[in-house]
């Protein structure tokens, strides 16, 4: 095509120097926002790292303080209850890189059992742990950084009680802090290190603190652990000024923008940084990519009004707003347009316009992938966290918490409560394999029991160690025949094929709620009251109501004794005794 309006090639050299001069001007306040927006997205990733570790930590802990398990274990004075029943959960949740500490502590600060080193020795580590010192002190949990004996990082600090609200211990959950560089790498692909203060981490055992040493840069009173960044040598750190949080240093031809976040321990001294790297030379490369896209849009600009002069760009004006439309529906995520578009078709085109369609639909068919992986991975590791939580590890049940929030979703019309008698003694007699195998039993009993009710959601909990729970919900047998089949069958119950081929019979002990009373608080009362009477079960009444509400009055005035005695809010009034002369002989 030729041109023919000879004023076309002075326009193009106007507007391309117009805008050069313009520019230069916009590319300070671009580089300034682009390192703004980098610093808010490296502050949320930290805080989303951060509440997620925390999250993690609180479901671990939360979980243990709970359990009936643990708090045996403290009653009895014996670490190996607590080792036994939670080795297996400590190693699948150190193997998946979810946790790095489990530790129990009696007070004031004694080591009770501590999953890292199962040894069971008492060490007195108040001098440490402070912050474990001042949760037996507060009786309040706490959430924190600390260097303690094995590594530097989150820690959640919970006290332990028993039912009377006294302090049998307490739980330190912890994970390592290099999480942080790991999840910048894995989410934001991008590098992070972490750097600690030398004097502030002297706590740590000398054989991890040389582990560290090994694996880091040694500079001044820093160690920079910098084993996954190669690229990188020892005077590129040098540059950093630690006291300024966002910096950027020029290395060997490149660019880096430099965030950094403080790590404050719990007696608020800082124990080190987590320093995040972006390479911000593609930045400078693009921006100058986008002048000379932009010059060769002006210049394209000018030449389409030239083309629409000449009546040339209807087909063209056409596949550039397929286009725009094609990739505004990408940028929402909207990929089912993929399905809907012909762009496949352009493959062998030579058309620029054609070749740069099928570009973005090769593109776009990979950020679907990418995306659809990513939603894959997340849904997976929901999935795992929620069995963790809401399901028994022995029986695959459903647990304690499940009923807890099934009752919460749905109104019950019953809530029944099974335990297996003598259950102490077949553990203390048989060992805790038969223990288990016969709770194992129990549980297929049960499920067997009320397998023509699956349809209407009604499901077998394990609820406590031997402790099993059904939720009633309305379907078409009353629920006074689906107590009468349940009772009928708790008696009796036939376990064969145990270990060293032993063959038990097992009762259960029933408690009832039904109605507006129903709730597990209520069966759990009535189970109590089946078992102190030696009957088969028991169904929750106003007689046993009136029981409850005497015990906790009982309970309230011995606490508000208690703390007046402790708070010494009571006066002493003496009355003299006199004989029949007049003399004080004793007091009342």
């Amino acid at each position: 095509m030729k041109i023919k309006n000879k004023i076309l090639i002075p326009i193009i050299v106007l507007l391309v120097l117009f805008y050069l001069i313009i520019a230069y001007y916009e590319f300070s306040q671009y580089i300034e926002d682009k390192e703004h927006e980098i610093t808010i997205s490296n502050s949320n990733t930290f805080n989303s790292i951060i509440k997620s570790q925390n999250e993690i930590l609180e479901t671990v802990g939360l979980n243990l303080i709970n359990s009936s398990i643990v708090k045996q274990s403290y009653l009895e004075d014996d670490p190996k209850i607590i080792a036994n029943e939670f080795s297996k959960t400590w190693e699948t949740l150190k193997e998946n890189k979810m946790i790095s500490e489990i530790h129990f502590f009696k007070p004031p600060a004694i080591s009770f059992v501590n999953f890292s080193s199962l040894v069971f020795n008492e060490a007195d580590v108040s001098k440490i742990r402070t912050d474990v010192d001042w949760t037996f002190d507060s009786c309040q949990q706490s959430s924190h950084m600390f260097a303690c004996r094995k590594y530097v990082g989150f820690r959640k600090v919970y006290p332990i009680f028993d039912e009377n609200e006294n302090i049998l211990g307490s739980l330190s959950v912890g994970r390592d802090l290099n999480v942080i560089p790991e999840h910048y790498r894995k989410l934001e692909e991008k590098d992070a290190i972490s750097v600690y203060h030398k004097k502030n981490i002297s706590n740590l055992q000398k054989d991890i603190i040389e582990n560290i040493q090994n694996h880091s840069l040694n500079i001044d009173e820093h160690l920079f652990l910098n084993s996954d960044i190669n690229y990188l040598e020892k005077d590129f750190f040098e540059k950093l000024d630690l006291d300024q949080k966002h910096q950027t240093i020029y290395y060997h031809g490149d660019r880096y923008f430099i965030t950094i976040f403080d790590i404050q321990g719990f007696d608020k001294k800082t124990l080190g940084h987590i320093v995040v790297l972006d390479d911000i030379t593609s930045e400078y490369e693009d921006f100058i990519n986008k002048v000379l896209k932009n010059i060769g849009f002006l210049t394209t600009l000018i030449f389409l009004v030239y083309i629409i002069l000449n009546k040339n760009v209807e087909a063209m004006t056409r596949k550039i707003s397929k286009i725009s439309k094609f990739v505004r529906k990408l940028q929402n995520r909207n990929f089912s347009v993929l399905d809907a578009t012909d762009f496949e078709k352009n493959k062998l085109s030579e058309n620029e316009l054609d070749v740069l369609s099928y570009s973005l639909f090769k593109m776009g068919i990979s950020l679907r992938e990418l995306y659809e992986n990513q939603r894959n991975t997340i849904d997976e590791n929901i999935l795992e966290l929620k069995n963790m939580v809401y399901v028994d590890s022995l029986t695959k049940l459903p647990n304690r918490k499940a009923i807890e929030k099934d009752l919460q979703k749905e109104r019950a019309f019953a809530v029944i409560i099974f335990d297996v008698d003598n259950f102490s003694q077949i553990n203390n007699f048989f060992g805790a394999n038969t223990g288990n195998t016969v709770l194992i039993n129990i549980a297929k009993h049960l499920k067997n029991l009320i397998a023509d009710f699956s349809d209407y959601g009604i499901k077998v909990y394990r609820i406590g160690s031997d402790e099993f729970g059904i939720i009633y919900r309305e379907c078409k047998f009353s629920v006074e025949d689906f107590i009468l089949k349940l009772v009928n069958n708790s008696s009796g119950i036939r376990i064969f094929n145990l270990p060293d081929d032993i063959d038990l019979e097992v009762d259960l002990t029933v408690g009832i709620s039904k109605g507006e009373t129903s709730s597990v608080e209520n069966s759990d009362i009535a189970l109590h009251k089946a078992k102190d009477e030696k009957i088969p079960y028991y169904i929750y009444d106003d007689d046993i109501y009136s029981l409850k509400k005497e015990q906790e009055n009982n309970i309230n005035l011995l606490s508000m004794i208690k703390h007046g005695i402790l708070e010494d809010k009571f006066t002493v009034f003496f009355q003299p005794i006199f004989n029949s002369k007049r003399e004080i002989i004793k007091y009342e």
